[in-house]
């Protein structure tokens, strides 16, 4: 038979069309058509997104986290290079020289205060008679012991130069026939003191030795002042 609504070709027996559903008249009993269920696909539930704010406020701990961590890895790195260096550079230059390495300390550094004087610093006193004598003898060894020290010479006035300049006094021990006398390049302080004497005056000097001059004629007290 054909179907009434589909117009499809269905069995002469079938109370319903098999393609439409559709009652062929055939059965007095109504049927109620079959009708396929069809279930719904499930839906997934939707994914929660999450805020922005909640995002940085997440990032923020992490990152100080990873910042931490890594100034902690390159100071490890760092610092236990630099103490092994210089451990190991003070240990060799002990083991090179036969010493036990000891700590290095800074050495306190001394400086002159303002107005201070030549005689504030440790003097070697001699007369002059000795200084002369020891040039005559060895000047090599003479410059050894007072060459760049501060001396106290103890003599008498030759030669007065209070003009001069700069202003100089020459002092010996009293003997002509000396080898040298003692040139002492006076300070203006001591210029004042220098004029109230006279050759032949007993006088004291305070002066740094620089040897014997160009012409080995004197030894000669620079930067010298009169007590």
């Amino acid at each position: 038979m054909i179907c009434s609504k589909c117009g499809k070709d269905i069995p002469d027996d079938s109370a319903f069309c098999p393609k439409c559903a559709a009652p062929t008249g055939t059965d007095a009993t109504e049927v109620t058509p079959f009708t396929p269920v069809q279930t719904p696909p499930m839906d997934k539930p939707p994914k929660k997104k999450m805020k922005k704010g909640c995002i940085i406020a997440l990032l923020i701990p992490l990152g100080l986290i990873v910042i931490f961590f890594v100034y902690v890895v390159v100071s490890e790195l760092v610092d236990p290079v630099e103490e092994h260096t210089t451990v190991s550079s003070t240990t060799s230059a002990a083991t090179a020289t036969g010493t036990t390495a000891q700590p290095t300390t800074l050495s306190p550094v001394t400086t002159k205060a303002p107005g201070t004087t030549a005689a504030a610093v440790k003097t070697i006193k001699i007369s002059a008679g000795d200084l002369v004598t020891a040039y005559d003898k060895d000047e090599a060894s003479a410059d050894k012991l007072y060459k760049g020290k501060l001396l106290e010479v103890a003599g008498s006035i030759d030669v007065l130069g209070v003009d001069s300049s700069p202003p100089e006094i020459d002092i010996s021990n009293g003997d002509p026939m000396a080898s040298y006398l003692i040139q002492c390049f006076i300070t203006a302080g001591s210029v004042k003191k220098a004029e109230a004497l006279s050759p032949g005056s007993a006088v004291t000097v305070v002066g740094t030795c620089t040897g014997l001059d160009a012409d080995s004629v004197n030894i000669v007290l620079k930067s010298s002042t009169i007590k």
